[in-house]
């Protein structure tokens, strides 16, 4: 839901298994385009358990998967610091800056001490992306399309 869990704005249809997911899975990736609107400090109405509070909250709720591994954006990559499991830039993708995904973020986010440039695809793989067949509007067809058109 967007607003209050009491007087909500809109109510949306359920989490179609993420909850399951995100709670049991050994090893959790998410994927999205990256900005402030999907990037926020904090959230209305949680579905799907990360590292919650951080630290050790997660393992202290008895959730038994390990929490998600990477945020995998249009930008970079997130990963969760060891002790505090809050998300920290250690990637980005071949030309973009550091500052840029600072920007596309909701609230202060960390930057690794030295920041990687994640390789680009392969032809390969380039082709490999170009061949999925998204559902429209589901917003994925074109940030594939966008960036395989940048590295081209």
């Amino acid at each position: 839901m967007i607003g209050s869990y009491d007087d909500p704005k809109v109510r949306l249809p359920g989490a179609g298994g993420a909850p399951e997911i995100a709670s049991f899975c050994s090893r959790t990736l998410v994927m999205l385009r990256q900005n402030p609107r999907t990037f926020v400090e904090k959230l209305d109405f949680l579905t799907s358990v990360g590292f919650c509070e951080g630290g050790d909250s997660r393992e202290d709720l008895g959730v038994p998967g390990r929490g998600p591994q990477a945020v995998i954006t249009d930008l970079g990559v997130l990963e969760p610091d060891p002790q505090s499991r809050e998300f920290v830039l250690t990637k980005v993708h071949p030309g973009v800056r550091p500052e840029a995904v600072i920007e596309a973020t909701g609230w202060p986010l960390k930057v690794a001490e030295v920041v990687e440039t994640t390789e680009p695809p392969t032809v390969c793989e380039l082709e490999a992306l170009r061949s999925l067949k998204p559902s429209e509007g589901s917003g994925i067809g074109e940030m594939i399309g966008s960036k395989t058109q940048a590295l081209a």
